[in-house]
């Protein structure tokens, strides 16, 4: 209470509102077009704005971005964009995503729903807006397994008709679009690309000459030539230039055919599919006396070496890749060991590579450890696991054939464990002598 001008006023104490701030949720959206949508690269940045507008238009979210992969043919999930977004998942950053309909989240339904489980087992929505599907919802999950499944397929109809067309241009002799070194496909047709061609008889000429692939390979790399994909030589790519058809002006169609229309998974025709040879199709770039000098001269190296190296394979062959620079690794005897060494590090140095090799023998006690087996067995090995992701800080990332991941580290070996009794002798003479002279 309090006096003015002789009145006694009575001020009320003033009582705020607890009201608590309801915290507000983390939403982002994801976008992706289909190559068959008239113009694809302006109907995706309309989706970036529009869901952009829409999140911060909503006084209860907080914009974390919009996510958005790149157009493509393919339905393998090897979108960076999208795994980005799902590493924010993880570490609890987005509470709800955004996306225009099922088959831009994912074609197949396996995927679909894995990913929509386990984003609402931490909590996530997804919402699917053409839809109108919450996967947090109590029946989200039986709506989308019926539209993902009709969407998938749709992906196989997609994908039997691009099948027919192809097919129907093979039997006609018609080249679909392809990408080959020599040569820039126009109008349907291949347009021999005059330096690129040159390359390519110098290729042939330095075999025949008696150079292998690898120094082929070596060589271009070293004067900075790049293959039509923009990537640098590999033996491998020498040896399919030297075998391909296409350099003396004919055409083998259908060498190759797509497995599952899911994974596109490539595989080579070997009788499954019809096969089409077309002769003369297009302009040759090597003269066909060339051309079988150069098959005659391999087959004649393949049966020398055949002859002077029995190769096989090892228990980790094809199995290791490099976390690094995505190489494969390859066994290698160092010190009398055997030891697995990223393609790029053995043929490049640690400049290009600074990935570390690790003991045959070290590999193997670590996945008899991971697979729960008492000693390694490369039968179990290669059913189970499908490949080892190699890091640095000697981490492995094993990822078995079920589609799971397990993280593991291995250990090096100490110094003495490493020396072989060819090296202990030896240093104990080194010692012998330092002593004798003094």
């Amino acid at each position: 209470m309090t006096t003015k001008g002789g009145i006694i006023v009575q001020i009320e104490p003033v009582v705020f509102e607890n009201k608590s701030i309801a915290k507000k949720k983390n939403v982002c959206a994801y976008a992706r077009v289909s190559m068959n949508d008239d113009g694809m690269l302006h109907s995706l940045n309309n989706q970036i704005l529009f869901y952009k507008e829409e999140i911060l238009s909503h006084p209860d979210w907080n914009f974390v971005g919009v996510f958005h992969d790149k157009p493509t043919t393919s339905t393998k999930e090897d979108r960076p964009e999208f795994s980005k977004m799902l590493k924010l998942c993880e570490e609890g950053k987005i509470d709800m995503i955004i996306t225009k309909t099922i088959s831009r989240f994912a074609r197949n339904t396996v995927t679909t729903l894995k990913w929509s489980r386990e984003l609402r087992q931490r909590g996530i929505d997804i919402y699917f807006e053409s839809e109108n599907i919450h996967t947090i919802s109590s029946n989200g999950e039986l709506f989308l397994s019926l539209y993902a499944a009709i969407a998938q397929a749709e992906s196989l109809s997609v994908s039997e008709n691009c099948k027919w067309r192809i097919q129907k241009a093979f039997q006609e002799g018609i080249l679909t679009p392809i990408k080959i070194l020599g040569y820039d496909f126009e109008s349907g047709s291949l347009k021999v690309n005059e330096k690129e061609a040159l390359i390519v008889k110098e290729i042939f000429n330095l075999y025949l000459d008696g150079k292998g692939t690898n120094y082929i390979a070596n060589e271009l790399n070293q004067r900075g030539i790049k293959t039509k994909l923009g990537c640098e030589f590999t033996p491998k790519a020498i040896h399919v230039i030297l075998i391909n058809e296409k350099y003396c002006g004919n055409a083998l169609l259908q060498k190759w055919y797509s497995k599952d229309h899911l994974t596109k998974e490539k595989v080579a025709n070997n009788g499954e599919k019809d096969a089409y040879f077309v002769e003369e199709s297009h302009q040759a770039i090597i003269d066909k006396e060339t051309f079988e000098k150069v098959q005659i001269e391999m087959s004649k190296r393949a049966m020398k070496y055949a002859h002077e190296c029995k190769c096989r394979e090892y228990p980790f062959t094809k199995k290791l890749k490099c976390g690094i620079c995505g190489k494969s690794y390859r066994r290698k005897i160092v010190h009398g060991k055997p030891v697995l060494i990223c393609t790029t590090y053995d043929r490049k140095g640690k400049s290009m590579c600074p990935s570390k090799r690790i003991p045959e023998e070290i590999l193997m006690k670590v996945s008899a450890n991971i697979l729960g087996i008492d000693e390694f067995d490369t039968d179990i090995f290669n059913d189970m696991v499908s490949f080892i992701t190699v890091y640095n800080g000697n981490r492995l990332i094993f990822n078995f054939e079920d589609g799971t991941k397990q993280e593991t580290y291995w250990k090096d070996k100490s110094r003495s464990e490493s020396w072989t009794d060819e090296m202990r002798e030896k240093a104990r003479e080194r010692q012998y002598a330092k002593y004798s002279n003094n």
